[in-house]
């Protein structure tokens, strides 16, 4: 191999680890945007606790809740509001779900709204559409990755992989992997686009020796 091979296979390298490096960036931020999501409503879910606190909480003619009337917590079993979404275009109906995260004096159930950040009646939304019991699993215990890796494909067929740092036990014996970028955003590598598999590098195959 001259010299020229050599610096065109250092060049097509360093281009090779610029763009995982770009790919991993963009991979973190939306995962970042994704952890920002869910601390925001971990946040105002909080702050919803600490009325209850100290028990009590008023409602307005908008259906919302300040300080003065009593709240129980919602605990098991655990309830969700639905609401109704109607697409005018393709003629189809979809529903999405707030928690109810307490219940007032008048066994009202009460969810967050995340633009004023205030408990309100769950039914002072135009599309409420009822209240279900909420059956999905809650995470009761977290172990350790175990040297677990999450692995990805990008749009051009190259893969990446990152670290599984936990693994999430739920209450029905279930476990979820847990990845976490460099900011400290949790997100569960199998929900992500471009997932691939769950490995551990002592269950690879070796490399291939490398003829001379």
């Amino acid at each position: 191999m001259n010299v020229d091979d050599v610096v065109a296979a250092k060049i097509a390298a360093a281009r090779r680890r610029a763009e995982e490096a770009k790919r991993r960036r963009a991979a973190l931020n939306a995962a970042r945007q994704r952890g920002l999501a869910h601390r925001h409503a971990q946040r105002l879910r909080n702050q919803a606790s600490a009325r209850m606190t100290d028990g009590t909480v008023t409602r307005d003619g908008h259906g919302r809740h300040h300080q003065g009337e009593p709240v129980i917590p919602a605990n098991r079993p655990a309830y969700v509001a639905r609401y109704r979404h109607h697409n005018k275009a393709t003629d189809t109906t979809n529903h999405s779900t707030k928690p109810v995260v307490a219940w007032d004096d008048d066994k009202v159930a009460l969810v967050v709204d995340e633009k004023t950040g205030r408990l309100v009646d769950a039914s002072s939304y135009s599309n409420f559409a009822g209240l279900m019991e909420d059956r999905a699993p809650r995470i009761v215990a977290t172990m350790p990755g175990g040297g677990w890796m999450a692995e990805y494909r990008d749009d051009d067929g190259t893969t990446f992989s990152f670290t599984v740092v936990a693994w999430n036990v739920k209450d029905d014996g279930d476990m979820e992997p847990a990845c976490v970028d460099r900011d400290g955003f949790v997100s569960n590598p199998t929900q992500d686009e471009g997932f691939v598999r769950l490995f551990h590098p002592s269950e690879e195959p070796p490399a291939p020796a490398q003829s001379a």
